[in-house]
């Protein structure tokens, strides 16, 4: 379901910009891939990004996703635009 909220400008009171909740996008990734690409294990990935590597694992298989902190971290350690390695679908 898509519902669209308006938030107000807060002294003007007018709309200023819409909100989108998707409530049914599905974060997806490719950090295995780039990962793959960049001849890294989990372990190796995990160190670089200081996180463990069953957060790798999962990450990368969809079970979990990961904290704006995280996916910052996985972004840098793979020298990956955030927004290439994670979307909404």
């Amino acid at each position: 379901m898509h519902e669209t909220n308006h938030i107000r400008n807060v002294s003007s009171g007018q709309p200023t910009r819409k909100v989108q909740y998707l409530e049914d996008a599905m974060v997806k990734n490719r950090v295995k891939e780039c990962r793959l690409k960049a001849n890294l294990s989990q372990v190796q990935l995990a160190n670089l990004a200081n996180v463990s590597q069953s957060t790798v694992a999962e990450v990368e298989t969809g079970r979990h996703i990961p904290s704006l902190e995280v996916a910052l971290l996985l972004s840098k350690a793979l020298k990956t635009p955030m927004e290439q390695l994670f979307w909404l679908e």
